[in-house]
């Protein structure tokens, strides 16, 4: 996706930063990190969605890519979902999405990414939005829906051990939990990429199933194409 490059980091983001509010008194919602703020939802997707959503991906997967192509740092399958295959097998997953963030418009999410990662099968150390130069500068330009403002991502299976997500920069790991969703916040609503979104999924240990994902973005402004 869009910065899946390891860049350079992006200066502090500087004192009264805002990032995109979400609601604090959401069911199962809980904050894991204070600074910059990171939080797990408990029970976000019913089990019979991600069930749902993992059934749907199989025959659709493909190789996953960054903005350089395939890559030797992310070797998972994936595939973005229409809104409406994901509202079919996951007819609560933007609805919640959306109560999450306030009843934000769906035109300001992404279209949700499934991914798969069998034994082995990682995602290095990256931000999921433009950092810094050129594409920072085309990503923010006003025409468009900006900067990944948010990062919902849902966990569909659970890992007994390895496949986490990992801040390096924050000293925090997440463990896969069936229903489970992270959320983080990649860049802050005046469009400055946080430099502490750093993260990783590190490999799935052979013998410990397959870990899918299902992540959707939340932009800046209204996507109108």
């Amino acid at each position: 996706g869009p910065g899946s490059r390891v860049v350079a980091p992006p200066a502090p983001l500087p004192a009264g930063s805002r990032r995109l509010a979400l609601d604090e008194d959401f069911p199962g919602l809980r904050r894991v990190h204070a600074s910059p703020p990171v939080y797990l939802v408990e029970g976000f997707l019913p089990a019979a969605e991600c069930a749902a959503l993992t059934r749907t991906g199989v025959p659709l997967l493909l190789r996953s890519r960054t903005d350089g192509g395939v890559s030797a740092g992310r070797t998972s399958d994936s595939i973005f979902l229409t809104s409406g295959c994901a509202d079919a097998c996951a007819p609560s997953l933007l609805a919640r999405v959306r109560r999450l963030f306030l009843g934000l418009p769906r035109s300001r999410m992404e279209e949700p990414q499934l991914a798969r990662y069998g034994a082995g099968q990682r995602y290095t150390e990256h931000y999921d939005t433009p950092t810094t130069g050129p594409e920072l500068e085309q990503a923010g330009h006003a025409a468009g829906p900006g900067l990944r403002l948010a990062t919902v991502l849902v966990y569909l299976t659970s890992l007994a051990s390895g496949g986490e997500t990992d801040f390096p920069r924050l000293g925090l790991r997440v463990r896969p939990r069936r229903g489970c969703a992270l959320v983080f916040f990649p860049a802050s609503e005046d469009g400055l990429p946080c430099p502490d979104s750093l993260h990783a999924a590190l490999p799935v240990p052979s013998g410990e199933g397959e870990k899918w994902i299902c992540t959707v973005w939340v932009r800046q402004r209204e996507d109108d194409e």
